[in-house]
């Protein structure tokens, strides 16, 4: 037994036993030090005060997360989780200095946000230590990849592993109720990832970045997900040069090739699977069962539920109120037929609307966007979402979460901002009875709130 140790021992390559032949332990040693090198400096702790509300309330909580400077003018890259939502930022910067953070804009599609800091006020001379992003098309499984950020609050921290995968599909996540992760797939690696790694950058050997540390398996071991960074320079460049990422919708589902199997009875095209009641795709004529084969004369199509993003971002990226032209087959009466179908694109437009407190009242709500109203079935967008309630206030045991408020004392509530007027108007003449029209599923009623406004409560 000792003899067949031995040779196996000396069948190992010289960097598992520890000696180093010039492209061993020592080798790798000093790459991942100057990849190291190359990225701390630009490495940040990002903490973020965040307001909510629960039950009516509004209150405040602390998270922390990563990320890192991308030019010059102070701008860092991050997740919309970690910095979307702020109401303050304080940012840590390599040489441990604190400096106050803003947000500059976000994309909860993608999960990702741009902050900025002063560079005067952060660096000697203005001078931003800038990270450099790699190609994301040319990371292959088994690279070494070093993810880095501030895992569990512990900044400055450094992991480090290979890519696992680099092109794995996850299904889309709410995060805060917004959808994400449907416009691209991700790199996958062992290095660990944890919560506070969120917004950190995944490293490659050159000291470059390959993606945004974004998600985590927390119920399995070494197992975590980045963005990649083609991705993330397409989507920080749509939010500093406009403020969001525009994008086009049709309201189709759409699902691949293989998941029929050898009955799939076209070899090319995706299936679309579903169509939203009202949207561009059902005002074309685009039905559930239709193979969607080109886009404006180039082939469209998914054999792998791996190609869907790219689907998804091919059409993100049609102008919306110009006609596009869709190459169709379909199955009518035994047979396959092609057609083409002129369709207009809408503006995708927010997941989802902001949400407000109505102190008086007792009640949060939030504006109902065209995607809001899809995905709960409503025949339009006006009126507001009631997504709280303050327990004991005055619309406690009359209203309920989920309602749709349509008319508030006879007035028609067309949107968010309709009702926030309204509200103020009510609010200051001190009005004592509040009668409300709302519509819960198909049944439509009136309730009337009666509220205190010398009440306390609400302030808290």
């Amino acid at each position: 037994m000792r003899t067949i140790f031995l040779l196996l021992l000396t069948a190992l390559p010289a960097v598992a036993q520890g000696g180093d032949n010039g492209n061993g332990a020592r080798g790798l040693q000093e790459q991942l030090r100057a990849a190291r090198d190359r990225v701390f400096p630009a490495l940040v702790h990002i903490m973020n005060v965040e307001e909510f509300f629960s039950a009516g309330n509004k209150r405040k909580s602390v998270s922390t997360g990563s990320g890192c400077f991308i030019d010059q003018q102070g701008h860092i890259v991050t997740n919309d989780h970690v910095a979307g939502k702020a109401s303050q930022l304080i940012v840590t910067l390599a040489n441990k200095t604190k400096v106050p953070g803003v947000l500059v804009a976000s994309d909860p599609y993608t999960d990702l946000a741009v902050i900025k800091v002063d560079p005067k006020k952060a660096f000697p001379g203005g001078q931003v230590p800038v990270a450099t992003f790699a190609d994301s098309d040319r990371v292959r499984e088994g690279d070494f990849v070093m993810a880095m950020g501030s895992p569990l609050s512990l900044s400055r921290s450094v992991s480090f592993g290979i890519v696992s995968s680099r092109n794995r599909l996850l299904n889309t996540m709410r995060i805060r109720g917004h959808e994400t992760g449907k416009y691209n797939t991700w790199l996958q690696t062992d290095a660990a990832i944890n919560p506070g790694n969120s917004g950190g950058p995944l490293v490659n050997l050159a000291g470059q970045v390959v993606g945004v540390n974004t998600r985590a398996n927390l119920g399995a071991n070494n197992i975590g997900f980045a963005i990649p960074s083609n991705i993330v320079r397409e989507v920080a460049a749509g939010l500093l040069k406009h403020g969001t990422v525009q994008r086009a919708y049709l309201g189709v589902t759409l699902q691949p090739l293989d998941s029929f199997g050898d009955s799939a009875t076209l070899s090319e095209g995706a299936l679309v699977a579903a169509v939203v009641g009202g949207s561009p795709a059902q005002k074309s004529g685009i039905r559930p069962g239709d193979f969607i084969t080109k886009l404006d004369g180039k082939p469209f199509g998914a054999r792998f539920a791996e190609e869907l993003p790219g689907l998804y971002r091919r059409i993100s990226k049609l102008t919306p109120g110009k006609s596009a032209k869709l190459t169709v087959s379909r199955t009518e009466k035994g047979s396959l037929r092609a057609f083409d179908r002129d369709i207009v694109p809408t503006p995708l437009g927010a997941d989802l609307d902001i949400e407000t407190q109505l102190k008086s009242w007792g009640i949060t709500i939030r504006g109902i966007t065209t995607r809001t109203a899809h995905s709960l079935g409503l025949k339009s967008n006006e009126g507001v979402l009631v997504t709280g309630l303050r327990p004991g206030g005055p619309a406690s045991g009359l209203l309920e979460s989920g309602v749709v408020v349509l008319r508030v004392n006879g007035q028609r509530i067309k949107d968010r901002a309709a009702f926030e007027r309204i509200y103020g108007e009510l609010e200051q003449q001190k009005v004592t009875e509040i009668r409300i029209v709302k519509r819960s599923g198909s049944i439509l009623d009136v309730a009337v709130l009666r509220p205190s406004y010398d009440d306390k409560e609400g302030d808290r």
